[in-house]
């Protein structure tokens, strides 16, 4: 057996990827960063609410802070919505165990 079929055989060797999959992955790219630019200027604007507007859906200025302060590529909406589900989980637990 040759070398390069040893290696097919072991998966060493990476299969080639076609141009229309290497332009899909690129629109893709694309498409993320421009939705993660988009949501860190919608994040911004709650940094202009009040405390109770920002409590009124379930989040506290901390939060939209530390949204904002993760890499500036990443999407800071996906920690907004963590901490808002966290935050009601809690306050549930409390109101249930009264």
């Amino acid at each position: 057996m040759r070398t390069a079929e040893r290696k097919m055989e072991l998966q060493i060797i990476a299969p080639a990827i076609s141009l229309e999959t290497r332009w899909t992955m690129a629109v893709n790219r694309v498409a993320k960063l421009t939705r993660s630019i988009m949501n860190r200027l919608a994040v911004n604007k709650l940094t202009e609410m009040t405390d109770q507007q920002l409590a009124d859906i379930g989040l506290v200025r901390s939060d939209v802070t530390k949204a904002l302060e993760i890499g500036l590529l990443d999407d800071p909406t996906l920690q907004l919505a963590r901490a808002a589900k966290m935050r009601a989980s809690s306050r549930f637990t409390r109101i249930r165990s009264r």
